[in-house]
């Protein structure tokens, strides 16, 4: 199926379509329909000449394209200079490979299963996200973790699973009820004696973790939380890692929106208002990365 090139767009998926009229702003018609098919499969997105989206669980990739196949430069780049290699459209071919070669422990997909029924699902981190944060665990020797934003516990079971024997991750999470879902993964999962889960607002929590002594003591911290409170995290966990640490925030790119100039949301304010912290903030070593729905690296000079 393709789109119709004179009335508008086509948004396809494995078993549903979404027409856009031509003069509705692609990001607004995007989200309209990940809100509409998030989670429940793969999808791709198919445009008009000269355009090229793509939506895959929770990343997006959009680029200018010319009648030769090469990606010309967009209008919004302003002085960033030529774009010398194009994005990967994920259409769901890719995505599905891309799957197929993710691991994930068995707890892990009961997890996500399991959470893909629940109310909020798509908040949960994608599988090969996961893998991500579990290499960057590894790689950078990490024994003490924090992660604001627990939900269900499928990034905090593997976080909890990624670190040594003698290691730890306190879990912040505010709604007292997905918490306990949480706890019982943790207990199928063996993980107990691992994690400390505590319930109540992630200012408050990450507050507390100072107070108790905490300040440079920590190695790796996962955000994924409630939008607007991101810079707050950040600046708390930046006193709690110590010098080489790493923080890790999702939905820096917000299903697209932070590019869109006509999407002024306070949740996509206040994630351009992070962005444009983090690039300038000399005491981390920063880089954007499309996996997801974008993740930011921050290291801790």
């Amino acid at each position: 199926m393709s789109g119709n090139r004179s009335s508008g767009r086509t948004y396809v998926s494995a078993s549903s379509t979404l027409k856009v009229p031509a003069a509705t702003r692609s990001v607004s018609a995007l989200e309209a329909f990940s809100r509409h098919k998030h989670r429940s499969g793969v999808f791709r997105v198919q445009s008009t000449p000269a355009r090229s989206w793509s939506v895959s669980s929770r990343l997006i990739c959009c680029g200018t394209t010319s009648e030769g196949g090469e990606m010309a430069r967009a209008e919004s780049n302003g002085d960033l200079g030529p774009i010398n290699k194009p994005s990967i459209v994920m259409n769901d071919a890719l995505y599905a490979y891309l799957l197929k070669h993710t691991r994930e422990p068995p707890i892990l997909r009961k997890i996500r299963e399991e959470t893909s029924t629940m109310r909020g699902s798509q908040m949960q981190t994608p599988p090969e996200q996961i893998n991500l944060l579990t290499l960057l665990i590894e790689l950078s020797g990490a024994k003490r973790a924090i992660e604001v934003g627990v939900f269900s516990g499928y990034s905090a079971v593997a976080i909890a699973m990624a670190l040594p024997e003698d290691g730890k991750l306190v879990g912040c999470e505010r709604d007292g009820n997905i918490l306990n879902v949480a706890r019982g993964f943790m207990e199928e999962a063996g993980l107990t004696h691992k994690v400390d889960l505590r319930e109540g607002p992630g200012k408050d929590t990450l507050d507390e973790l100072i107070a108790e002594g905490g300040t440079g003591q920590y190695d790796f911290v996962y955000i994924d939380a409630d939008k607007r409170g991101y810079l707050a995290y950040y600046e708390q966990c930046l006193q709690l890692v110590r010098q080489g640490g790493l923080i890790v925030l999702d939905n820096v790119l917000w299903y697209g929106k932070t590019a869109d100039p006509e999407v002024n949301d306070k949740q996509t304010v206040a994630i351009r208002e992070l962005n444009d912290k983090l690039v300038r903030d000399e005491r981390i070593t920063f880089t954007i990365l499309p996996v997801g729905d974008g993740v930011s690296l921050c290291r801790k000079r």
